[in-house]
């Protein structure tokens, strides 16, 4: 194997990785079916890969952090998160996003996480 080819097999692992940390195909099937900003699907895709209530600051990091570090004060979060509430009961969501008290830690619950996952899954299959 030369050069080229093992940096074109590390390059795929390395855009797997991304896809699986960003939310990758969800993100787009989320943001063009539920008309969400680009934060309000990054934050519904986190949640959705995660069955456990993710940190406020995992979200910032991941969602929110610009590569060299800076970006919107913390508070984005909790307003992103109003807003995608609002979304989601507008298209008829079942559930919600819940914070778990006292930790600063938001998860999905189970009906709207099923929701969710019905909605992702065909067009995954398709795409």
């Amino acid at each position: 194997m030369n050069r080229v080819e093992q940096l074109e097999i590390e390059n795929e692992v390395l855009r797997q990785k991304l896809n699986q940390l960003t939310g990758g195909v969800e993100l787009e099937i989320l943001r063009g079916t539920l008309g969400l900003s680009g934060q309000m699907a990054g934050v519904l895709a986190l949640l959705l890969k995660r069955p456990y209530p993710v940190n406020r600051d995992t979200i910032y990091q991941q969602v929110f952090e610009r590569p060299d570090g800076s970006g919107p004060i913390i508070k984005t979060i909790a307003v992103q998160i109003c807003k995608l509430r609002a979304r989601l009961a507008t298209a008829g969501a079942p559930g919600n996003i819940v914070c778990a008290y006292g930790t600063e830690s938001y998860a999905l619950t189970p009906d709207l996480r099923a929701w969710l996952k019905a909605i992702v899954q065909p067009m995954e299959m398709a795409a």
